[in-house]
């Protein structure tokens, strides 16, 4: 008795383009929150995100160019970034740059340095915590959004939420 195995290739495709597509635009969403907060944060407290966090202004544009390739880029440097110890995160890194995501936010960190980016935003990881809260709070509500329009008013309300928990 032969067992046919139907694989419809075509749907499987479009299933997953759509949810790399949602990960790439939530991803370009929260770079704009990022962006937006820094901006609106020196204008209206005369500090930026850099100023507020006490980190380097570089490190404000990794993030961005790494939620910009996607948001689920982003979660998986944060779940390697969030290991406890400096030594499980050294061990977790060879690993982490062989993954498909770590392939694409070692491109994306080639500008400035690679691997030893990577580690710079390992010393400063409180950003990265904020940015993934926020990111787990907004994006179902971003999924949701029907309209430019919605999104626009999702986006300044967290910019502000942003900027309200430093």
């Amino acid at each position: 008795m032969n067992i046919v195995v139907e694989f419809n290739f075509n749907s499987n495709v479009t299933r997953l383009l759509n949810i790399m597509t949602d990960s790439i635009g939530f991803g370009k969403f929260m770079t704009n929150v990022l962006y937006q907060a820094n901006k609106t944060s020196f204008d209206k407290r005369g500090e930026s995100l850099s100023d507020i966090y006490h980190i380097p202004s570089t490190i404000i544009k990794m993030i961005g160019a790494i939620t910009n390739t996607g948001w689920d880029s982003f979660k998986v440097l944060y779940e390697v970034l969030s290991k406890t110890s400096y030594m499980m995160f050294i061990s977790s890194l060879p690993s982490f740059l062989l993954s498909p995501a770590g392939a694409v936010v070692s491109r994306t960190l080639v500008f400035w340095n690679g691997i030893e980016s990577i580690k710079l935003l390992y010393d400063n990881k409180k950003i990265i915590k904020d940015i993934k809260d926020l990111g787990d709070i907004y994006e179902q509500k971003f999924r949701m959004c029907s309209s430019m329009e919605s999104q626009d008013l999702l986006e300044n309300e967290a910019i502000i939420s942003f900027l309200n928990m430093k």
